[in-house]
Order: C-alpha cells, then structure tokens, then sequence
C-alpha cells in the first residue's frame, strides 16, 4: 500500500486544523469499545456478492433481499441509513467494490484494499435475531469489525422494517449502544417507526466523532467566490506547480460540501506555454454519500461545462475542455444537489488530461481512496496530491521523516483528533523507514477524567505481511510505565493503561523487532484513545499446563448466533526450552477444528474474530515443545465478543435460541448452569466427545511471520492462492492441491492441518481449489 509524503515546500495561505478523525448484557449509551471509525480520512462500505464464505455459511443477502423486497432498491435504503449518521457528524461513508474474500478473512482493520470496512452480508440465523452487528471499534475482531450481517430468516415485513432495523445497526457501528427512549431508532428492539434520530441520539454521536466541520480549502473566510478560491495545484514536492498545469500532471484535490448552502471554488493556474485538453473530474465513489453539481468556468465567470454526480453509490462526474494559448487559469465552482439530504460529504476533485485519466482510471481511484482514508483533514490535506509523482517516490511511497523523531526530545506531538468531554483521542500514521528509525510520538492526557479511563493504544500494519512493530509506553523522561497487551495478531497490537496522571505529557516508542527486515520497516497507522469505555476483556478459560497433565479440555456453550475473538497468553514458573508452544485449538460437535492459536510460551497471541452458530464446542489447550520436560504453565484463554444482535424479534415466534430457559432472558445449559450470558465453558467433555488428540510431535520454529501467521489456518491469510506459504505464486501452488486430491480425493477440510489447500475458503479440498490456483497463473 502506498502512503503519501508530506514535507512543505514553500509557504501557502493555509489554515492549519486539527486531525479529525454490546458486552451484550451490559447496556451502556456508549460502546464499551474503543476504536470507532473516526470521521477523519472517510470510512468504506461494500456489497459482497452471493457465495462470499461467511463462518460456515455463504452470503444469500441479494438473491434473499431481492425477493423479499421486489422492485425496491434495498442497497439504497442502507445506504440511506448510514448516511443519516454520518451526515450529523465528522463521518464520510463512500461506497467501494468487494472482491468476494470470505468475511474475517486476514487483513487491516481498516484500510483492507479488497472490500469495504463495513460489509454487508445476509445469511439465515435464529429467529430471535433480525441482525448482527460488528462493532467496529473492536479491532479483535479483525476485518470483521464493522460488518453487518441480516437475519435473511426474520420476518421481515416490509422495507420499513428494513429501514430502521439498518438504521439501528448503523447506530452501533458508529459507537452507540441501545437507547432506553422508546423514540430513538437505537431502541433495543427490532423493526420499529423511529426513522428519526433524537438530539441525544446526535450528541452521542458527535462526542464520539465531532461535529460536521467545515473543510481545510474555507480558509478563513471561505472559498465560495472567484476572489476567494482554493488552489489546486498538487503536493508540496510537486514543483511543477509554480507554472501551473502543462499537461504531465494529475492532481487531487479533497475538499466537503457542509450543508445545502456551502459552495466551494478552486482555481487552476495554467502553464502559459500550454495549449490542449484538460479534463476535471469531481469524485464521490470511495468517498462519501454526497451528491452535488459542478461546473467549470473561464475567468470571466462563462460556464464552459457542467456535470451532475448523483450516483446513489457515488459516482464521478467528468468535464473536458480545451485550453487555448495563453490562458492563465480556469475555476471549479462546486455546490450540493437538489436533495438536502444527501448534501454533507467529502469530494475529490481530478485534474490531468482526458487521455491519462481515462487511460489510468482504476489507479487513479485506488490512489484516491487511499490518500482520502489516511491523509486527508491531516493538518497539510489542503495542499493537495500528486499522483504523477507517486512512480517517483515523491508522494507515495511512505512518510519517511528523516530520524526527525528518533528520541524522547524530539518526539512529534499529536494534535487530538476527537476532544469532547467524553473522550480525547489521536491517530495518525507514520513508517519505519529503515532497520535504525525509531518513531517517538507524544500525546498529552485531558486535565479531567472520569473514573475507569483508560488509555488504549493501537498500533496497526497497512500493509499485508508488514511491519511488526515493538512498542513501547513511556513518561515524558522516556522511563516505560505499566500496561498491558491485549491484542497481539494479524498486523495489529493493542496495549491498554489503566493508570495515568492528568493533564500530563506520555511518550509512545515505536522501533524495529528482532526479526526478518520484510517486519521491521513498513507503513502503520496508531491511535490513541483516552476513553471511561474501554474493551472490557473477558477470560474465557484459564487454567494449569503440568508434566502429567499438559492438556486441558472444556466445553463452550454458545446460545446464539455471535462472533468470538480470541488471545492466548502464557507463563512459566522457570525457564522452558526455547521452542516450547501453548496451542489452543477450539472443535465444533463434529470433531472439526473451527480457530487455533500457535503462541510461543510467554508471549500473548490473538486471532481474528470467528462467527459461531448455538451449539457446543470444546475448547483444547496443550503444550508442544522439544525439551525432555516442561515446567508448569499457566495459560489464559481471553478475549471479546464483538457482534451485536439485534432482537429478540418482537413477534413470538417457534424457534427459539438453543439453551433458552423458556421464560424471562435466562439460558439453561446442559451443566445445570442457568444465566442470562449467550455463552458458557462447561465441564470437561465427555469421553465420547469426538475431540482430537494434541500434537505428540514438536511443530517446526515458528517462523518470523508468527505475528501474522498465529494460527494454522486452512486458507493463507495473505494470499490464498500462495498454497506452499512460500511468497510466490506458481505452478507449485496449484501441484500442492492436485497432490493431496491424488491421495485422499475431495471431502472436508481435515481436522488437523494438511496445508494452505482450501484456497477458496469453503470448508472442503476439491478441485476447484486447484482450478482457483490455475485461473489465477493463467491471467
């Protein structure tokens, strides 16, 4: 993934601003999570297609919806509901394309160039449900953070239903918890008439994200007429703007319509030599939900184009015009639509020639996506970007700041992306750029603080297979203070501290790890939130690794249909061999391996989240080494619940959540254990139980990957068609499959691991894997 470069070149008549960025018993106004999707740099939603594997099971959300609400544009009316979040607050929603990669498929949070950060999927659940929601603040959940998946089973009745059932899942991505006002769409039922957000509804929501500002291009007193427009002239490295566009150019331009009246005016300096075409498009695809006009004028104000971009999933508009010689410049004036509604919303504005944009058009729009999620409304957005520069390393490479942070002293301190009273949080993005770059970063505490905040720090890889960061929490004398790691896996780690002085000055140290140079430089993003509402973690099982006993086994109990993700961690009470691993391995009734977890003693390890159907598990954790003995281990099996259903339906129905107690919201388990919790670890069990024997054999080094490679999972996480693991894709790839057909034929994917042969995640070896492999060589 590429980064853009920011370094200032000369100065701009700029305005510098700052970064804008359900345990399900516990009810709360506020997620107990911490990392919601920030306003700042835009949030992503996508489409998959029917078949995308989703747990068990396959997507069937359009040919479900398409029957269930015929003739009526359903995709519309979700995306109606996300736009009337966003357009309350600092958020951009933008619509993109999703390439069918199974849900929770390894990859960043946020970011992931496959698909949307939200994803809408359909699928048949219990008939207490109509939905399910993935918090997005919870980052343990992996690429699943922030999707949504319909009870294609409920009742749905009409397209109402449909409607505030959407509105209220949005609710909860955005950070919302139910509302106890019978009024408020966030309401802890179903399918209801509240359409309408309330005024709490929107304060909540603005102290999470802020309020809808305007953009960096107003400057101080606006950018609505000719004497007051923004330039457009592309990045500060770009130094072809001092004669203004010549043709070799592409420059990008963000900028925001804030509400019906707000109208922007950008000015582009022409080259005097110049004479020929010029195109300029206006972009909402990627972008947001905003729907506006534009025309593009002479000095003298005669309009000589003008184009309309109402697109319900964003669209892009495009003028061409001729530049005669010697003309000195031309203007883009942009307003909203005819639809008040759809005002609020970040745009792009596209300069270059028609042939390069045309002939360029897919990069263009992935390089646009990208510098809008990570750099835009940064303190530099309004300067602009270059993409003909990016071949260049001049702007998109990554953020190399010259060992200009590599100590305490010079540490870069953060500007606050949200400040309310209910929380403070920072984000921004950086590089290591070299085995010796050390990235010093200083954020300061709120002068008051409720009881229970705590500081969460996530730091995440933007790219597949990068960089592993060591990080460290330090006081402003660079001296490190407690805190503890929850999160450890697939390009993420999260550190939470419990304990901090107000209204002081913090330290977060960033350097290289001990491992293969592939993990030791790369691009990263890092957020800090300050926050009463923290993850709360819970421990799932925890228990005693011993000589005579280096297995424990119990069962899991799951009531309802919801998401687990999981951490391993563990300790010794003297020193163990090297090589020595605690692996937790978790079965579904049938014997079949549903997670895993590979953690070298003494370190914590986690794997993205996993959709589990009610039912019964049973959770394995055992010690693998090559030593003659092991000392004795205490491990924990911890993590979070992040979905969030919505339910139960209003209507009685038959079918009812396996272990329902029948009366009140109580569960009955088979161990006599009743409580209102969707989820229990039982007993051991029973002897019959079709649980797998551990490993009797040592498993090999784990190899520098580890942090992303935690579990042994039937697909490559990085790429599915890299079936030997090996980084390259070859015809080896696809002989690896043909051989295991060969000896064992087609059937189920194997309890235990036999490879990276199920390429296209559907639970079974068959020839299509092979063929996936094939096609792919081919193209």
């Amino acid at each position: 993934m590429r980064i853009m470069h920011r370094t200032k070149k000369r100065p701009r008549k700029t305005t510098r601003r700052r970064l804008v960025h359900e345990p399900l018993e516990t009810r709360r106004l506020l997620s107990a999570d911490a990392d919601v999707f920030f306003g700042f740099g835009g949030t992503s939603v996508s489409f998959p297609v029917d078949g995308t594997q989703i747990g068990f099971r396959q997507n069937e959300l359009n040919q479900s919806f398409d029957a269930r609400f015929p003739g009526v544009d359903w995709k519309a009316e979700i995306l109606r509901a996300l736009q009337t979040w966003a357009r309350e607050a600092d958020i951009n929603v933008g619509v993109v394309d999703d390439d069918g990669s199974p849900a929770g498929v390894y990859g960043p949070v946020r970011g992931d160039e496959r698909f949307g950060d939200i994803r809408i999927f359909g699928v048949g659940l219990d008939t207490a449900t109509w939905a399910e929601a993935v918090s997005e603040q919870a980052r343990t959940a992996g690429t699943w953070a922030g999707d949504i998946i319909f009870n294609t089973n409920a009742p749905w009745s009409s397209i109402d239903d449909l409607k505030t059932a959407a509105l209220h899942e949005v609710g909860h991505i955005f950070g919302l918890e139910h509302s106890t006002d019978p009024n408020s769409p966030m309401h802890q039922h179903g399918p209801s008439a509240n359409a309408q957000l309330t005024a709490n509804d929107i304060a909540l929501l603005q102290a999470l994200h802020g309020p809808r500002r305007p953009d960096p291009t107003e400057g101080d007193h606006g950018n609505d007429t000719f004497g007051t427009a923004a330039e457009i002239e592309g990045s500060d490295d770009d130094h072809s703007n001092l004669e203004g566009f010549d043709g070799s150019q592409v420059w990008l331009q963000f900028a925001s319509l804030f509400n019906q009246q707000d109208v922007d005016v950008f000015e582009i300096e022409i080259n005097p030599t110049y004479s020929g075409p010029l195109a300029v498009e206006v972009a909402t695809r990627g972008v947001s939900l905003a729907r506006l006009e534009y025309e593009v004028l002479d000095r003298n104000g005669v309009v000589l184009g003008s184009q309309t971009v109402n697109d319900p999933s964003g669209g892009t508009g495009r003028v061409d015009i001729d530049i005669a010689s010697g003309t000195e410049r031309v203007f883009v004036r942009v307003r909203a639509g005819a639809d008040e509604f759809w005002t609020a919303g970040d745009y792009a504005v596209r300069i270059g020639t028609p042939q390069r944009l045309t002939q360029e058009a897919p990069a263009i729009a992935e390089y646009t996506r990208r510098a809008h999620r990570w750099y835009f409304d940064s303190e530099q957005a309004k300067d602009g970007f270059s993409y003909h520069l990016a071949d260049l390393g001049l702007d998109g490479t990554h953020d190399d700041d010259g060992h200009s942070d590599d100590d305490g002293v010079n540490a870069r301190a953060l500007l606050p992306a949200v400040d309310t009273p209910q929380r403070r949080a920072y984000s921004t993005i950086g590089s290591l750029s070299d085995l010796a770059d050390v990235d010093y970063l200083k954020f300061t505490t709120p002068a008051s603080v409720s009881a229970g905040t705590q500081i969460v720090v996530s730091v995440e890889s933007l790219n597949l297979g990068g960089i592993i960061p060591e990080i460290v929490i330090t006081d402003r004398d660079g001296i490190p203070v407690e805190s503890r790691v929850v999160l450890q896996g697939y390009g993420t780690i999260q550190i939470t501290m419990a304990s901090f002085t107000p209204d002081t000055d913090y330290l977060i140290r960033l350097s290289a790890p001990a491992v293969a140079t592939q993990f030791r430089t790369g691009d990263f993003s890092l957020l800090i939130d300050i926050t009463a509402t923290a993850p709360e973690v819970e421990t799932f099982l925890t228990g005693m690794l011993k000589p005579d006993t280096p297995t424990v086994e119990n069962t899991l109990y799951v009531a309802r249909t919801q998401i687990f993700a999981f951490s391993l961690t563990s300790s010794a009470n003297s020193p163990a061999d090297a090589l020595t691993q605690v692996l937790m391995r978790l079965y579904d009734a049938d014997g079949n391996t549903v997670k895993s977890i590979n953690a070298p003693l003494g370190e914590l390890r986690s794997v993205p989240g996993v959709l589990l159907e009610p039912g019964e598990y049973y959770l394995q954790v055992t010690v693998v080494t090559e030593a003659a003995t092991i000392p004795d281990i205490q491990f924990e099996v911890n993590g979070t619940r992040p979905s969030q259903p919505i339910g139960p339906l209003v209507e009685s129905t038959d079918a009812l959540p396996i272990y329902d107690c029948g009366v009140g919201g109580d569960f009955c388990y088979p161990d006599g254990t009743t409580t209102t919790t969707p989820v229990h670890i039982g007993p051991p069990p029973p002897p019959a139980a079709p649980v797998p024997p551990p490993p009797t054999q040592p498993l090999p080094p784990p190899p520098d990957g580890f942090f992303w490679l935690n579990e042994r999972l039937p697909t490559n996480p990085i790429n599915r068609q890299d079936t030997s693991g090996d980084g390259i894709l070859s015809p080896l790839d696809a002989l690896i499959v043909i051989n295991y057909l060969n000896r064992n034929g087609s059937g189920a994917y194997p309890p235990d691991f036999v490879g990276y042969i199920d390429v296209n995640a559907d639970s079974f070896i068959t020839p299509l894997d092979a063929l996936s492999v094939i096609n792919v060589l081919n193209r």
